[in-house]
């Protein structure tokens, strides 16, 4: 599926951006997709820097429209509720006790990918945590993780030289 995404992509900038969108929120829905392997394609049609920053930039909102649409199907399907197992007791402390704990465990899983950036995505929208506060720290770490992941081989080149 990626493949055929990017060779759709080898006709023209415009057609590369709206694939790495696509391709960005269906990693999101999806995580067997690795969004890492979307931005290496990607980066591969970029031909200057700025198209490396419109890369990071459309794969980093395309990761969050489609993590939106996780975050309110599990804030519409009510998995937060009722009786739940201690972990999840825990998790739900965590997430709605203090908003800027919430905040911090999402910009953190948002960045490292450690709790999972998927099933806290989950977590934020069946515990009830304020959709603003997710989008803002989720788009924040994206944009640092891939911003980091497209730029740091550059960085490292001209530290060797």
């Amino acid at each position: 599926m990626l493949h055929a995404l990017i060779a759709t992509a080898g006709a023209s900038w415009a057609w590369a951006s709206v694939s790495c969108f696509a391709a960005a929120i269906l990693s999101a829905i999806f995580p067997w997709i690795a969004a890492e392997a979307v931005l290496i394609a990607f980066l591969a049609l970029a031909h200057s820097s700025a198209e490396v920053v419109g890369v990071v930039v459309i794969l980093s909102v395309g990761q969050m429209a489609g993590k939106a649409i996780v975050f309110w199907g599990a804030r519409r399907g009510r998995w937060g509720q009722g009786h739940s197992s201690g972990l999840a007791a825990r998790w739900k402390e965590r997430m709605t006790s203090r908003p800027q704990q919430a905040s911090s465990i999402v910009l953190l899983s948002s960045i490292v990918g450690f709790p999972p950036f998927f099933l806290i995505t989950f977590a934020a929208g069946a515990f009830g945590v304020s959709f603003q506060r997710f989008m803002v720290a989720g788009t924040t770490g994206r944009l640092v993780r891939f911003g980091v992941l497209a730029f740091l081989p550059h960085a490292i080149v001209h530290i060797w030289r």
